[in-house]
């Protein structure tokens, strides 16, 4: 197992070529972690690792997600953090690598879009309470001219 924290910023190409024994790999959640090999112009950060079958993601990203409005963005969440566990173990070594950063950009994606969606419901919820407050506001005025 290699484990990483948040302040990884790149996994150099061949850092884990030829390495049976990684089964589990934990990074951060980051576009461009793996940048190419500069002569073969590819990925090759897990080439000929036939057993890495896990990746497990630190940092806040699951702060994120439980912060979450609705259950349903949160159960979408985790099911694509999760996905790459089922489909990972079904690659070739060298193909690895290809699932992995197609997965890293689809979770940035969806946490994107649900944070700009949290976003806009509190943005919708603040202007309703507002208007509440305005018209309990109107309306108290409205009694107690009515009572004077």
């Amino acid at each position: 197992d290699a484990e990483f924290g948040s302040n990884l910023d790149t996994i150099g190409s061949n850092a884990f070529y030829y390495c049976p024994s990684l089964r589990r790999i934990t990074i951060p959640l980051k576009d461009n972690l793996f940048p190419p090999h500069p002569v073969l112009h590819r990925c090759t950060q897990f080439d000929n690792c036939p057993n890495l079958t896990t990746i497990d993601l630190v940092g806040g990203i699951h702060n994120i997600i439980s912060s979450l409005l609705l259950k349903t963005w949160r159960d979408d969440m985790n099911h694509e953090i999760d996905s790459i566990n089922f489909f990972l173990p079904h690659f070739a070594g060298h193909e690895k690598i290809d699932a992995i950063q197609p997965w890293i950009r689809s979770v940035l994606c969806k946490i994107v879009h649900y944070k700009a969606e949290h976003s806009k419901l509190l943005k919708e919820a603040t202007t309703l309470l507002e208007l509440a407050i305005w018209k309990a506001k109107l309306d108290e005025k409205t009694d107690s001219s009515h009572e004077g």
